[in-house]
């Protein structure tokens, strides 16, 4: 008697910023802006990489709720869900300023914020420690049993989630590299990255 046993693989969850914004062209910390030109490029780049690396009937395709993902997401042809769960950390009254600004104006955050990065609050927004609370909450709509996920988000949000499927302590978690315009791959515990620009 002859069994089909088909092997499961693991699920794999790619991980993108979205392209680079206006903002992060002004160095502006938040904000709620579109794509630049470079961001724009990216995303159609992003797009023939989906096209041929990603089995889209297989795949879930997760933004947050900011204008830059959507737009990410749309220019690379896909048509995602929206999880405001995975939005940017809440820079709260510094959203919308330099790093420059918050420097020259509130010197005591600026350095607050440098010496702990983790715990330190925006005012009226959050912390890292908020964020991560907050990244598990997204992690719980992840669907890892029946499909892959791609999920285009933000640099902060990147950092949590990266760290939490891994297993690293949050100490770690301020100070991770998520580069621009390139595909993170997670299979387990295995982690590959693709610059696409």
């Amino acid at each position: 008697m002859l069994i089909n046993v088909k092997e499961k693989r693991e699920k794999i969850v790619y991980i993108s910023r979205h392209g680079q914004s206006e903002m992060n062209v002004k160095d502006i910390i938040g904000g709620n802006g579109y794509l630049s030109p470079s961001g724009v490029e990216y995303s159609e780049k992003l797009g023939d990489y989906i096209a041929n690396n990603i089995d889209t009937e297989n795949t879930r395709f997760v933004t947050s709720s900011m204008n830059r993902t959507r737009q990410t997401a749309m220019l690379a042809g896909v048509s995602p869900e929206q999880n405001e769960d995975l939005d940017e950390i809440d820079a709260g009254d510094f959203d919308g300023l330099s790093y420059g600004e918050v420097k020259c104006r509130f010197p005591s955050e600026y350095e607050a914020r440098k010496d702990d990065k983790l715990n330190y609050r925006y005012p009226n927004g959050e912390s890292y420690v908020d964020l991560l609370k907050r990244t598990r909450l997204a992690l719980n709509s992840v669907d890892f049993e029946n499909c892959d996920n791609f999920l285009i988000i933000h640099q902060a949000v990147a950092r949590c989630l990266i760290a939490i499927m891994l297993g690293l302590s949050d100490d770690k978690v301020p100070q991770m590299e998520i580069p621009l315009h390139t595909v993170i791959k997670i299979q387990g515990s295995e982690i590959t990255y693709q610059k696409l620009l």
